[in-house]
């Protein structure tokens, strides 16, 4: 055998594969590149979660006062003692809402014949994980009798 033999065999066998100790860093780096990330992913669909309840509560809230001020008789009761207010519990996507409905009369100026205008406003709330997340002011809309 003669030197050039012997050098071209060496380079061969370098190129030949990966070494354990190579193999080995590349599992530590991929592993703790990993660790970083997983706690990213979890935070994010907790995020993700978290701002559809939300805008779910949204929805709720404006299509109960939209139902609210399209059909009014079926929410107006008796105002001798005041506000009206009524719950109710609804459950989507495994999150349970409480949808609070209060009717009473509106505390400001007469209409233009001499009633009192009516004051609807709902609030809707979502227990989510333990946490509360409602509507930072209830959607409040006024309207005649």
């Amino acid at each position: 055998m003669n030197r050039m033999d012997s050098k071209v065999f060496c380079t061969r066998l370098r190129c030949a594969g990966f070494s354990l100790v190579e193999v080995l860093v590349a599992i530590l780096v991929f592993s703790i590149s990993l660790a970083a990330i997983i706690p990213l992913l979890v935070t994010s669909s907790r995020v993700d979660k978290d701002n559809a309840v939300r805008a779910e509560i949204q929805t709720l809230a404006a299509d109960e006062l939209d139902r609210m001020k399209t059909d009014p008789a079926n929410f107006t009761l008796d105002f001798s003692r005041g506000a009206v207010k009524r719950e109710v519990t609804e459950t989507r996507g495994g999150v349970e809402y409480t949808i609070t409905r209060t009717v009473e009369l509106w505390k400001g100026s007469n209409l233009p014949d001499g009633s009192k205008p009516l004051m609807l406003s709902v609030n809707v709330s979502a227990d989510l994980r333990g946490e509360t997340i409602s509507l930072p002011n209830p959607l409040v809309a006024i309207m005649g009798r």
